[in-house]
C-alpha cells in the first residue's frame, strides 16, 4: 500500500513535525508519496529534513510537487516572447 504524506504550506523546523507525525506510525518498508504541491516556502532545515526522511525509508519516496515557472526571470520572459513571435 502507498501512503500520501502531505507537506504544510511552510516547511521549517516546527512545521516539519507535522510531516514526522504522518510518517512515524508507518512501517519502514511502506511506500510513501511526499505531496509538496501546497508548499510555498521551505527553510534550509526543511529541505535537509526532507532529504533525511528519504534516506530513512527502505524504499525511496516519490515526491509530487507543482511545476513552477518563475515568470520574473529573464530567460522565461525571453522564451515567452519567442513563443508569441512564432
Amino acid at each position: 500500500m502507498t501512503t500520501i504524506i502531505n507537506v504544510p504550506h511552510s516547511l521549517e523546523d516546527k512545521s516539519f513535525e507535522q510531516v514526522l507525525e504522518q510518517v512515524a506510525p508507518l512501517p519502514i518498508d511502506e511506500k510513501i508519496i511526499v505531496d509538496t504541491r501546497h508548499a510555498r516556502w521551505a527553510s534550509p532545515y526543511g529541505l535537509t529534513a526532507l532529504l533525511a526522511l528519504a534516506q530513512s525509508r527502505a524504499e525511496r519516496p516519490i515526491t509530487r510537487g507543482r511545476a513552477v515557472r518563475d515568470s520574473g526571470s529573464r530567460e522565461v520572459r525571453q522564451s515567452n516572447r519567442d513563443e508569441r513571435a512564432s
